[in-house]
Formats: C-alpha cells, structure tokens, sequence
C-alpha cells in the first residue's frame, strides 16, 4: 500500500500542477486545509480501504492480509463453510484382577486420562452396566483379569488429542470393583479447524469439478467432513481395479466410534467361502471395521471371552473399509441349525455414514466403484541421548533428567508430529530441529537419535521413516537419556 508521504507527495504535484500560486510551504494555512486535513480525515482510509478491496477480489493471493470473516463470506457464496475441530476416539478396557462382588457400572462420561505432566483425558462415550451374574463372562484367560471395553472420546478437540496404545492408564474418582484401565489400540482421529488455506482450496476444487464424477468432486465433497486422501486408477494404493480404471477408494482420517447390535437365527448352514454370512465356527460382521466385540450371546447365555475370538481383516483387497471381512470364530462350541446368535461391539460408524452419503441416489455415479476406507495411524517412538542446559537436575549415573523437564521435550514432538499430514517424512535432522528450538536443550547425540515404527506400516531408512498416503504419524512413546557431553 502507498504511504502516507507517497500520498502527500502525489497531493502536492497536483496542487502544484493546478494551482501553482498556491502556497503549499509546510506549516502554511493552505497546506493544512488542502493537503494535511484530507489526508488524515478521509484520503489515508480510503487509500487503506480501496488496496483491501483490491486484495478481496485476489483472495488467493492476499489471504494471509485478510480477515477471517471476508474469507468466509468469500467462501459461503459457494456454499463452503468452515469445518469444526473434531474429537479423537478409540477405546478403552477398563479392568480388575480380582472377581468383582457386585454389578460393575461404568458411567457415560467417565474421564481417563494418560499420566505424566502433560496429560491427554478421554471420556466414556457410552455407559457399561454388567450384572454381577454375567461377570465370569468377561474373564479373559489370557491376561488373568475380567476386561469391560468402552469407547471415549478426546475431552478436547483437536489432531493434538490423541494417545498411542497403552497411554491411557488411570481414571479419574473411583469406580466399584475396577482397578485399573488401558488402551490396547491408538486414540486417533481428531481434527483441528479448518484453515482460511484449506477452505479456499475446497472453494478450488468446487469450481474444477461440479459432481462426484472424478476424484476432484470427490475429494471436494469428502473433505467437508474430514481430512481424506483419494485413491484411483493409477494409483500404487488402488489394488481392487487390476488397472482397469472406475474404482475409487476414499481413506478418511476422522472416526466416530459407536455401539453395534447384530442378531442371526441359523437356519441352513452357510458356506462362508462361497459369500455366507456364517459357518459352524464363523460369523462374519456387517459394521467393519470393527474395533471391540462387547459381548456375545449364544442361545441366550453370554459367552465367556475365551470363547470367540475377533479377527480383523488387515490383509485382504477390502481391508479397513466399509466392506471388510472382520469375523468372529468360535473357540468352543459350534453353530447349528435353529441357533441364535446375538452379538454387541464397536465400530467406525463415521464409515459408514460417509459411505451412505456418497452412494445414495443423488450422488452415486454409475461408472464409479466407491469404498470408504480408514486412514490408517502409524504408531513411532522417539529415543534420544540429550545434554540438557546446566540449570536442568540430571542423574550421571542412572543416565536420567528431570522428568518434568522431558515430560515438555515430549510435549513438544508430540504437537509437531501430530502437525504432520498423512504421506509425510520424518528425518532424524525434524527430530533434533525441534528438540534444538527448546529452551532447555543444549546438544544432542545426532547417533543416539533412532525413529522406530511400532505399527509396521511405514517405510523406513537409515535416518527417516516414510509413510504412505493412507497412513498418518502419531508418536506413541518418547525415551530421553542423558548424553554426559
């Protein structure tokens, strides 16, 4: 924008130029009346207001000058509006070594958290109510205690609010008959608002695609529910077309986790090689993927968890999608005509939502095989030898620094990798920028830093890790020891 002396300047040759009599000398009653009064009272603001318009009608280029509020008005015009952060998910297994003597109740809103001076809290989704009669059923032989799991969700919103599995240990108050509780899988999917960058490139992909016909207009469509990556012909991720082209497959980050009931009366053994729904020792699940299984009644007895076993399909062409082959098998008994099989579990049902949406009458397209599918999290670790500044209490011998101190070194890799996008790198010189950018740092063992991925889902070097599209970081654990430089 000119300056107030540019403006000045361009007011004085034209004066001069008009009315070359007149007396224009600083400090002179006409330069106060003609030049300095028009300039403060309305020039400078109209100048200021003329440039920010200019800039509206260059949004793209000027959006960082803008303000939140032109940018969305901009965008409403195309009926693009702000996304909402969203809350992270999972689930959690409240548990007891001991038998307990009375009902077991796990209220909506129970809040766990993960230890340490940074703590990330979750609170039960849905309630558990177990009758002291049923309990035996929920005895799990393989770990020697009775396990109850529940989902949560992150108390608040936000891609920082997540926890790898095994993080999440303690609860807050005290539940009866309960004496602890952990996450056997990773807390993910959480988003942050939407970015004024973010809404105006969905505005973009309006204007390049005006349908679901192509993976533009999808990708547009999705993306107004959650982060999304779009996979199709040509693509090393699309492996259902054998490169015929016309399916799509849409991996979404966000999860929404909910109950499921599902009820069967067997009647004429199915073949589930040849596409049925069961078999003697097999019952395959409709709301995959499926995460927990609750509980299990067969002929109207609970079965003890022992008794059946979840496997999840992770391998097949339709794995982690809508259409997943997730089934129960049965340890101990065997299905036969005139059974009734009723099972309760977990699943992701913003899945499924998505999926009804882009497949109903008003947005399927014919020539397009569209499947949903989960964005996959990839659990690291972060181990590093640090030599603190000389104010921070160290341990020489025992290799150790002050846990409150670490506790924030953590803190801070875990926002920076939870900032990472899905299809990123991760190099050992991120780690030690970011460690270098504390404060309380002052050098680091460059060969002691090691980037381990405990998910087995990434691709890894000799000093990076590389995950594909479909797959996003989330830093489980970090290990500081002292690097007596």
């Amino acid at each position: 924008m000119a300056s107030k002396d540019d403006l000045r300047q361009r007011l004085l040759t034209t004066y001069e130029d008009l009315l070359p009599e007149l007396d224009l000398s600083e400090g002179s009653p006409e330069r106060d009346i003609f030049i300095e009064a028009p300039l403060d009272g309305a020039i400078l603001s109209l100048a200021e207001n003329n440039e920010y318009n200019a800039k509206l009608s260059a949004i793209y280029k000027y959006q960082s000058e803008l303000s939140d509020t032109d940018i969305e008005e901009f965008c409403s015009n195309y009926n693009v509006f702000r996304n909402a952060p969203t809350y992270s998910s999972g689930i959690v297994i409240f548990y007891t070594y001991q038998a307990p003597s009375a009902d077991v109740n796990i209220p909506l809103g129970t809040v766990t958290f993960t230890p340490g001076a940074v703590k990330y809290r979750f609170k039960t989704s849905n309630s558990v109510y177990i009758l002291l009669e049923n309990i035996n059923e929920y005895y799990n032989s393989l770990s020697g205690r009775w396990e109850f799991p529940v989902a949560v969700e992150a108390v608040e919103s936000g891609q920082n609010y997540v926890a790898g599995s095994g993080t999440v240990t303690q609860f807050e108050g005290t539940l009866l008959g309960i004496q602890g509780c952990i996450n056997s899988i990773a807390i993910t999917g959480g988003d942050d608002a939407e970015t004024n960058e973010e809404m105006l490139n969905r505005v973009s992909a309006k204007q390049l695609s005006k349908g679901l016909h192509n993976d533009v207009g999808i990708q547009g469509y999705v993306e107004n529910y959650s982060e999304c990556y779009i996979a199709s012909a040509d693509d090393p991720l699309m492996k259902r077309d054998n490169g015929l082209g016309g399916c799509i497959d849409v991996y979404v980050r966000h999860t929404t986790y909910e109950t499921f009931s599902e009820s069967v009366v067997i009647s004429g053994m199915e073949l589930v090689k040849v596409g049925g729904k069961y078999s003697e020792s097999k019952f395959y699940l409709d709301k995959c993927p499926v995460k927990t299984i609750t509980s299990i009644v067969h002929n109207g007895i609970i079965l003890s968890v022992s008794e059946y076993t979840l496997n999840v399909d992770s391998t097949s062409l339709l794995s982690n999608s809508t259409k997943s082959k997730d089934f129960i098998e049965f340890n101990n008994i065997k299905l036969s005509e005139g059974d009734t099989l009723l099972v309760y579990g977990t699943y992701n049902a913003f899945l499924h939502t998505l999926s009804d949406e882009l497949n109903n009458v008003n947005n399927k397209f014919s020539l397009r095989d569209v499947l949903v599918r989960e964005m996959l999290p990839c659990e690291i670790t972060i181990a590093a030898q640090v030599q603190p500044i000389s104010t921070v209490t160290v341990d020489k011998q025992l290799k150790s620094i002050d846990a409150s101190v670490t506790a924030v070194w953590a803190s801070a890799l875990q926002n920076y990798i939870n900032s990472l996008q899905h299809g990123c790198t991760i190099t050992v010189s991120d780690i030690v920028r970011e460690l270098n950018s504390l404060s309380t740092v002052q050098n680091i063992n460059l060969d002691s830093c090691v980037i381990t991925d405990i998910s087995g889902r990434a691709s890894i070097g000799d000093k990076y890790i590389y995950f594909n599209k479909n797959v996003y970081p989330i830093l489980s654990q970090t290990m500081f020891t002292l690097w007596d430089n």
